[in-house]
């Protein structure tokens, strides 16, 4: 099998360089070229005359041509499709072999089958296609197939009889097969490359000049079709040859007025457009577009220019509009060629050649041009703007627009009901695609299908640069995102029909084992901002040229404070095995950090400035600092509160502020600490694994290699409080490894102390008329923002509360706990969380603006109250932490320093592929969930704002409410403690709840002299039979004696005799007084007390109450 010649035009380029534009011609350089044209002898007939006609014509081509040439590089550049690169002006022409007989590959041709424009691809009775005579586009990627595979191209055996039919007989004579080529061309309109076959260049019968241009349309769009005809000084039949044509493809031909001639069938005859009346538009057409042209003209062109136009259009305008009755309108001349007017045309004869300037005066024309003629005139005075005018619309208009469809969706409910099968559960996605309505399809195909075709255009651009195959305009992607969009319409108008698509991603989104489909949708559906393998990819590609050591910072006044923290990898999924073996598939390992701070101070420390600590005394419980803390935080609200005295004597408050202005008027009076530089952090290598002992100590060990330390060098570790208490372990192994508590830990554990105590005393009530959601997640401190929001909201009422009481009453706040003083039991207990959260809130501001005089007194004194709620790691390790640092004074001069961090984010950062593996940022999932989950607790929002300062201020009025009643309304009576039991509201179980602080440091103390100094034996007693849960049981810690259980009572079943006496009791319309309660207490048995009678009472009463 032969194999095809590919050859370049080397004799007449469709685009001359720039130096062929300007060049100076010889006569004899041009004949010699047209010269070598006429060896070739196409023509069988007299062959002087033939080389004397086309050298003529070849002259006039050649100088039109260089200055057409300059000008299509012109027009082409206001195009909103780029023209190809001027090296690929010169396409190659594939020669066709005539010679071939056989295996020839489908039918190529592009042609109408089933009323669309595709190739043929006929496979039977196929020949050679250099049989053809007419011009034909053909298939550009059936050529580049089968022409690399060598297959020799086919045309079917119906359109060559169908070609061979609509050409003369005498054409086939006048050019051999052997000029057969394919050639790739561009369009002149679109700017687009095809493939076109021809016999030579263009073709003999249906070559055309049009504007002065020569102009080959595919001669299937000349057969029938007068769009193109004769029009004197407009387009003439061309039988002549050319050496330089323009080609229109066939959808251009047909978008600007022309028609393709459809194959009648077999035994029928062939119709024109004129039998169809396809044209009887083309003058209203022409019209329209002539009006057009006008507006563009008053839009774009000089004043000057816009006058003599007018001028000219006037006068066949006026006649028809207007007739005068005596004195005739005058007329003047206007000659373009020299830009003068003339009075009458006599005057212009007599100073003027008529027979050379004659055709610049405007005529009429005998014979209209058709529509397509005046179209391709505008397009090659590059004005196309004008066919397809932009929308030159405003805001108002969009929305307008905006409206209509919404309006239009709205009434859609019909049309949606009537499919409402499809909708919810679809048999594929084209028939779930056309089961949307048809404006709404339209609006999404026309707004996503112009969106992927202008970026495909820059796609492919891209792609033949680099030289790769072009790519398709996916249909199928488009109709995935247009149904993405009418799923969130119609599901948004009608959420009860249950749309499938937004049903499924519901379901997908709460199932891991579909979270990397999920991801996978969101990235087709370009909702995400990058794919998954991207992700990877990158992840991966800094993984292997990260080196974190090189980071280091080396130096004098260089104190390198590590960090190790524990990170679990969790498998997604269990599709098989026991579900709840999930410890067996996990993974642990162990992130180790630095931080590298450059200090103020010296940093040389020496094995004898340790101290010796004997005793605990000074160490644990309040304390000075903690005291004027607590008296500051008073003064704070006292000053917002602003009380003053009416004239009549009652007592005025502010209620204009929230929690948010109490924080930041703490923030200001709080001294702030960190008198370092911005740190230098570095991620190092992952250590060992962090549940065993092993694990940690190759972690710390890995840290000597890091920083080179050597065996006087000391190491500051910081790590939460199970990490702690292994690096105190290693601490007999390396002495000078000092562990630092991380204290946003610390903090997290006294939040559950806090709730651990008061959660028997109503702190989950007070968490409801705070507007809590999730009790449960307060209960288990999932979210630490969130439950620090609530107790200090909750803190907030209560100080306020507490506050206004003691004004009003002239209350000391050190009496409130003596019995003489007249306070309630609920003042007494939310007294104590007043006192005990203070310690905390003092501890966590310490914390943010790095005071480490306020973090370290206020977690001294908090202390003991992890031993009393049965925290005894806490109790151990936080014992450990602060004997450390009174035994190191130089741990403590640098914590001084330096005792938080704050890692500042640039507001201005670019985001770049580098970020596309950090996490989300706080504020912005916050901003993105928790506004849609209305939970003010949560949110930021200033709405959220506002609801949190209206629950604060009610509940402030719930707590003053509860403060003025008495103690039995509060037990049995007060909604506002709906969830909490009387018997905690009494002065017993307040002096338990009070012993919980002394008892606490002691019991402190004595975890200090067993395991910090050693100078004490453990007791018999170990930590982890201390209680865990004081909402269960309430531990009596007695300083002389053992642990002390109270003992739960034996349930009491009411009997008939019983419940008869206390009947009048509940049904009687006003609550009974003590002295009717008394009565009937003697009435009753031993096993009855007065506590126990008011409890059946309220019960029975609040029943009866829901049952109304």
């Amino acid at each position: 099998m032969e194999t095809y010649e590919i050859t370049f035009e080397e004799k007449t380029p469709l685009y001359y360089s720039s130096q062929e534009i300007f060049s100076e011609e010889t006569e004899e350089d041009l004949d010699t070229s047209f010269d070598e044209l006429s060896e070739l002898e196409i023509f069988e007939f007299n062959e002087k005359n033939y080389i004397n006609a086309q050298n003529a014509l070849e002259q006039e081509v050649v100088e039109y041509s260089s200055d057409e040439n300059e000008e299509e590089f012109g027009t082409y550049e206001d195009q909103e499709v780029p023209p190809p690169p001027v090296e690929d002006a010169n396409e190659p022409v594939y020669r066709l072999n005539p010679a071939m007989y056989t295996n020839f590959s489908p039918c190529i041709l592009i042609d109408y089958l089933d009323n669309k424009l595709q190739t043929c691809g006929q496979t039977k009775n196929v020949r050679n296609l250099c049989q053809l005579v007419g011009v034909w586009q053909i298939d550009e990627n059936a050529v580049s197939e089968y022409q690399s595979k060598g297959i020799p191209l086919g045309v079917c055996m119906s359109h060559f009889n169908y070609d061979q039919k609509n050409h003369n007989a005498f054409i086939k004579q006048l050019r051999n097969p052997e000029q057969s080529e394919i050639s790739r061309r561009r369009c002149l309109l679109c700017s687009k490359n095809f493939h076109f076959f021809s016999r030579g260049i263009g073709c003999k019968d249906h070559l055309w000049k049009m504007w002065g241009k020569y102009i080959q349309i595919p001669c299937v769009g000349l057969y029938t079709c007068n769009a193109v005809h004769e029009c004197q000084g407009i387009s003439q039949r061309i039988f002549d040859d050319v050496s330089t044509i323009l080609y229109i493809c066939y959808n251009c031909y047909e978008s600007y007025g022309g028609h393709l001639n459809r194959r009648p069938g077999s035994g029928k005859r062939k119709t024109t457009c004129e039998q169809h009346k396809l044209h009887k538009e083309d003058t209203s057409k022409s019209l329209k577009l002539l009006a057009q042209w006008l507006t563009y003209v008053a839009d774009t062109e000089t004043e000057e220019k816009k006058e003599i136009i007018l001028a000219s259009m006037l006068v066949p305008a006026l006649k028809f509009l207007y007739t005068p009755s005596e004195t005739p309108l005058k007329y003047e001349y206007y000659n373009s060629k020299d830009n003068t007017l003339y009075l009458n045309l006599d005057e212009f004869n007599n100073t003027n050649n008529i027979d050379d300037s004659i055709k610049f005066l405007i005529e009429i024309l005998p014979k209209l041009p058709s529509y397509f003629f005046l179209k391709l005139l505008l397009n090659i005075n590059r004005i196309t703007d004008i066919t397809q005018p932009k929308l030159d619309w405003t805001d108002d208009k969009w929305k307008e627009i905006g409206e209509k469809l919404g309006n239009e969706v709205w009434n859609s409910r019909k049309i949606v009901t009537d499919k409402k099968s499809e909708i919810q559960l679809p048999i594929s996605l084209n028939a779930y695609y056309e089961s949307f309505p048809n404006f709404l399809r339209g609006f999404f195909d026309g707004l996503i299908g112009e969106i992927f075709k202008k970026k495909l255009i820059n796609l492919n651009k891209k792609r033949k640069q680099r030289e790769k195959p072009l790519k398709q305009l996916d249909v199928e992607h488009i109709t995935k995102c247009v149904t993405f969009f009418a799923s969130l319409i119609i599901s948004m108008a009608f959420p009860y029909l249950g749309v499938w698509f937004t049903q499924v991603m519901a379901s997908m989104s709460r199932k891991s084992r579909l979270f990397f489909s999920f991801r996978q949708l969101l990235s087709t559906l370009h909702i995400s901002g990058h794919t998954d393998s991207n992700e990877r990819r990158i992840e991966k590609q800094r993984m292997d040229k990260v080196n974190p050591t090189e980071r280091l910072i080396k130096g004098p006044n260089i104190w390198n404070l590590v960090v190790i923290d524990n990170i679990d990898f969790k498998e997604k999924s269990f599709t098989y095995g026991n579900i709840f073996d999930t410890t067996r598939k996990s993974s642990h390992t162990t992130l180790r950090m630095a931080f590298q701070m450059r200090m103020p101070i010296p940093l040389e420390e020496r094995v004898d400035d340790k101290k010796n600590i004997t005793s605990p005394t000074g160490l644990f419980g309040m304390n000075d600092l903690m005291k004027d803390t607590w008296d500051k935080f008073d003064d704070i609200i006292d000053n917002l509160l602003n009380f003053q005295t009416s004239s009549e004597g009652q007592l005025l408050y502010n209620t204009d502020f929230d929690m948010a202005a109490i924080h930041q008027k703490i923030l200001e009076n709080v001294d702030h600490g960190c008198l370092a530089d911005a740190p230098n952090i570095v991620i190092l290598e992952t250590g060992g694994i962090p549940n065993s002992d092993e694990g940690i100590f190759q972690s710390t060990e890995m840290y000597k290699q890091d920083f080179n330390l050597g065996p006087d060098d000391y190491l500051d570790v910081v790590a939460d409080e199970a990490i702690f208490r292994r690096l105190i372990k290693q601490r007999k192994i390396w002495p000078k490894l000092l562990p630092i508590l991380g204290q946003w830990h610390t903090s997290k554990d006294m939040c559950g102390v806090l709730i651990v105590f008061f959660s028997s005393y109503g702190i989950f009530d007070l968490a409801k008329v705070s507007g809590v959601k999730f009790l449960d997640k307060l209960d288990k401190i999932v979210d630490y923002r969130s439950t620090v929001r609530v107790l200090e909201l909750i803190w907030c009422a209560v100080t306020i509360s507490i506050r206004i009481y003691m004004k009003k009453t002239n209350l000391n706040k050190y009496n409130i706990m003596d019995s003489n003083s007249g306070a309630n039991n609920i003042l007494r207990i939310w007294y104590l969380y007043y006192k005990w959260a203070s310690i905390f809130k003092a501890h966590r501001v310490g914390i943010r603006v790095g005071n480490y005089k306020l973090q370290k007194n206020a977690l001294s004194c908090f202390a003991g109250l992890f031993t009393s709620a049965g925290k005894s790691n806490y109790s151990s390790s936080v014992t450990q932490y602060l004997g450390m640092l009174a035994q190191y004074p130089k741990l403590e001069e640098k914590l001084e320093c330096v005792s938080s961090v704050k890692i500042d984010n640039d507001e201005n950062e670019r985001v770049t592929t580098s970020h596309l593996t950090k996490p989300l940022k706080p504020s912005e999932l916050r901003i993105l969930l928790l506004e849609y989950l209305n939970d003010p607790c949560r949110s930021i929002g200033q709405r959220a704002v506002d609801i949190r300062k209206m629950a604060m201020w009610k509940l402030v009025n719930e707590l003053l409410s509860a403060f003025e009643h008495s103690d039995n309304y509060n037990r049995y009576q007060n909604p506002l403690w709906s969830t909490t039991t009387s018997d905690h509201i009494t002065a017993d179980s307040i002096r338990r709840l009070e012993n919980c602080f002394p008892d606490g440091i002691l019991r402190i103390e004595e975890i200090f002299l067993q395991d910090v100094i050693s100078i004490q034996k453990k007791n018999s007693i170990s930590d982890q039979q201390m209680p865990t849960n004081l909402i269960l049981q309430i531990v009596i810690i007695d300083k002389d004696g053992p642990l002390i259980k109270k003992p739960r009572q034996s349930h009491h079943k009411t009997k008939p005799k019983e419940k008869s006496l206390l009947e009048p009791l509940v049904t009687c319309s006003e609550y009974p007084n003590d002295e009717q309660i008394e009565q009937v207490r003697e009435l009753l048995g031993n096993e009855w007390d007065k506590d126990r009678i008011y409890q059946y009472i309220s019960h029975h009463r609040r029943n009866k109450n829901n049952k109304h």
